[in-house]
C-alpha cells in the first residue's frame, strides 16, 4: 500500500485531494477538522488501488488469522440477547439473496463506503471528497448498482429511487440531441413537471415520449426499461449531450445541438 497513511495537521501529503461540501447551491471548501479527534475511525487516507491490496492481503490470512477473520464476518448478539447485524468493523445484509458485508464512514468533506460480495469475491470501494449529499443517492444504493452492472443482473426500473428535482432544474436537460456517429436526433421535452425522451415518428409527425425519471443530476431511467440516460456536462454546468446506456453494455452517444 504506497499511498495509504494517518492524515497529519501539520504535514503536506502528496496528491491529497480537497474536501468539499455544498451549501444554498454554492461549492465550498470543507470546515476544518483536527485529525487528532478522529483516530482510526477518520484519519486514514487512502486510495481505491491500495484498498484493493487491503482486501486482498486481508482475505489471504496476511494481516489477521483466518480465525479472527471469521470473526469479523459473524453477527454477534448483545448482552439483552438481542441480534445485530454486525461482527468486528463490518455490517452484514443481503444482496440478491447474496451475503453483503460493508461499512461507511466520513469527515468533514470527504465520505467512503466498501462492501464485499463473498459469494463473487466481489469488492467494491466508493471515495467521494464532498460530504453533503448532493446526488441523493446513498452510496449503498449506487454499490448495488455498480454490482448489478458487473454480475450482469437485470435491473428493474421499480428498485430505482427517483428523487425531486425542480421545475427550473429539468427545464436545463431541454433541447434536441444528435448521435455522434450518424445524423439521428432525439429530443428532451418538459412538460407539467415531468421529463420526456423523444423518438423521431416512423408514420406521421407525432414524436413518441417515454417519461424518464432522476435518480441524481446525472442519471435518469425509464419504468419498465433497463436502459439508462447519463446526461453530460461542461465546466459551466451546461448540459452538452447525453449517453444512453443501453442493457449487455452497449453505449450510445448524442451531442446536443439546439
Amino acid at each position: 500500500m504506497e499511498n495509504t497513511c494517518f492524515a497529519d495537521d501539520e504535514l503536506v501529503t502528496p496528491l491529497l485531494v480537497n474536501g468539499y461540501r455544498k451549501e444554498n447551491n454554492i461549492l465550498k471548501t470543507a470546515e476544518y477538522m483536527s485529525m487528532t479527534h478522529t483516530y482510526g475511525a477518520g484519519d486514514i487516507i487512502s486510495c481505491v488501488d491500495d484498498m484493493a491490496k487491503w482486501k486482498e492481503s486481508l482475505l489471504s490470512g496476511t494481516i489477521i488469522s483466518d480465525h479472527n477473520l471469521k470473526k469479523c464476518f459473524t453477527p454477534y448478539k448483545l448482552n439483552d440477547g438481542s441480534q445485530t447485524n454486525y461482527g468486528i468493523g463490518w455490517f452484514m445484509d443481503k444482496y440478491r439473496n447474496k451475503t453483503r458485508f460493508y461499512h461507511d464512514g466520513g469527515v468533514y468533506g470527504f465520505q467512503s463506503f466498501t462492501m464485499y460480495i463473498a459469494d463473487e469475491d466481489l469488492y467494491i470501494v466508493i471515495l467521494k471528497n464532498r460530504s453533503d449529499i448532493y446526488f441523493k443517492l446513498p452510496s449503498d444504493i449506487l454499490g448495488n448498482l455498480i454490482a448489478d452492472i458487473i454480475l450482469w443482473y437485470e435491473v428493474d426500473s421499480k428498485d430505482r429511487i427517483a428523487i425531486q428535482l425542480t421545475d427550473e432544474q429539468l427545464n436545463k436537460y431541454v433541447g434536441v440531441y444528435q448521435f455522434v456517429t450518424s445524423p439521428g436526433k432525439r429530443k428532451i421535452s418538459f412538460s407539467e413537471g415531468k421529463l420526456y425522451y423523444e423518438r423521431p415518428p416512423r408514420k406521421g409527425d407525432q414524436w413518441s415520449q417515454t417519461e424518464i425519471k432522476p435518480v441524481s443530476k446525472f442519471s435518469f431511467f425509464a419504468e419498465g426499461k433497463r436502459s439508462t440516460i447519463l446526461f453530460q456536462f461542461n465546466e459551466k454546468n451546461e448540459v452538452t449531450g447525453l449517453h444512453v446506456n443501453q442493457a449487455f453494455g452497449r453505449v450510445v452517444k448524442l451531442k446536443k445541438i439546439e
